[in-house]
């Protein structure tokens, strides 16, 4: 299981593991930890990159009230860490995401992910950037939300968008198809939200106007998606995976960042 790590201040995504899915033993964290400025230093060559300009823009506007000392101990947010259900080329492969896109890494065993691992990594994040916002329902920025899914025509994913809108943010459930050997190609991609809030519980709760997408099950060729509706509830959607993948096969994605 993956899961974000939030201490008040700081948000990273981190592993545990269950053999009864009832007791979990917990692994650490497993996206990069730097602090501001020291991601700063590590991008530097990548700063007119549209892209690393966004997440440092994010990351800078944190705004807290803290004191010189704490700022010291604020670290580039990290979330929506999921992992692919197998391993591809004998290696685990997972996305994350930085602020506002979707990137992707590989590693054999989790001991490999070192600071000297993630130092390299940072230095050329925008080769491990697949998705960016796009379009109108991606204003803000996109994050994985369900563990992707093998099929035939290829990974689907169904990840999460944020519309920045005058009152605030409205999340989104989307969907996408990754490349079966080479997950960082992005084969479909829909240009309009599976799943919005409309219901009065995705629209008024903890946090309102959010469906956010964290599990998927599949009956009867019926695609059941999991998600979090206003922070407040769990709810249910479904429909036909044959009929989700015939749509996404006729939205190729325009590959616009390699």
């Amino acid at each position: 299981m993956t899961y974000v790590t939030y201490d008040g201040i700081n948000a990273c995504g981190a592993l545990a593991t269950s053999k009864d899915l009832i007791s979990f033993k917990k692994k650490g964290i497993i996206t990069p930890k730097f602090i501001l400025n020291e991601f700063t230093n590590l991008i530097r060559k990548h700063l007119q990159n549209s892209s690393i300009a966004r997440i440092l823009a994010f990351n800078t506007e944190r705004n807290y009230p803290l004191t010189e000392t704490m700022k010291e101990n604020l670290f580039v947010w990290d979330k929506n860490v999921v992992l692919f259900p197998k391993k591809i080329d004998g290696k685990f492969i997972a996305l994350h995401r930085l602020f506002p896109s979707i990137q992707i890494y590989s590693f054999e065993k989790k001991s490999e992910l070192t600071v000297e691992f993630w130092k390299e990594y940072i230095k050329n994040l925008p080769d491990h950037i697949i998705l960016e916002p796009k379009f109108d329902h991606e204003t803000s920025h996109i994050g994985p939300g369900a563990p992707p899914i093998e099929t035939k025509d290829g990974w689907l994913l169904i990840y999460h968008a944020a519309e920045r809108r005058e009152k605030g943010l409205v999340y989104h459930a989307c969907a996408a198809l990754l490349d079966l050997n080479n997950p960082a190609k992005v084969l479909f991609r829909l240009k309009k939200p599976i799943i919005t809030p409309s219901e009065h519980y995705e629209r008024h709760g903890y946090v309102n106007y959010v469906v956010f997408p964290t599990g998927t099950a599949i009956f009867d060729d019926q695609l059941y998606i999991y998600y979090g509706a206003a922070d407040d509830k769990i709810a249910v959607a479904s429909l036909n995976l044959n009929d989700l993948l015939t749509e996404l096969k006729q939205n190729p994605h325009e590959d616009d960042i390699k």
